[in-house]
C-alpha cells in the first residue's frame, strides 16, 4: 500500500506539470496573437524540434 501512495502521488505530480502552461506557452500564444496564425504554428514547430534534438541528444548521453 505505501508503493500505491508514492506512485500517487508522483503522477499527481507529473499531471499537474504536464497540465500547467510553461514559457512556451507564453511564446506561442503571443507569436501567434501578435503576428499571425501561421507564425505562431512554425514558432510552435520550431519548439517542437527543439525539444526532439534535446531528447535526441539525451537518449544518445551527450545532454
Amino acid at each position: 500500500m505505501d508503493y500505491l501512495g508514492a506512485l500517487l502521488a508522483i503522477s499527481g505530480v507529473l499531471i499537474l506539470s504536464v497540465v500547467s502552461p510553461g514559457p512556451n506557452f507564453a511564446i506561442v500564444t503571443s507569436t501567434a496573437t501578435l503576428r499571425s496564425r501561421g507564425a505562431g504554428v512554425a514558432t510552435g514547430l520550431g519548439l517542437a524540434a527543439a525539444s526532439a534534438t534535446w531528447a535526441l541528444l539525451a537518449v544518445a548521453g551527450l545532454g
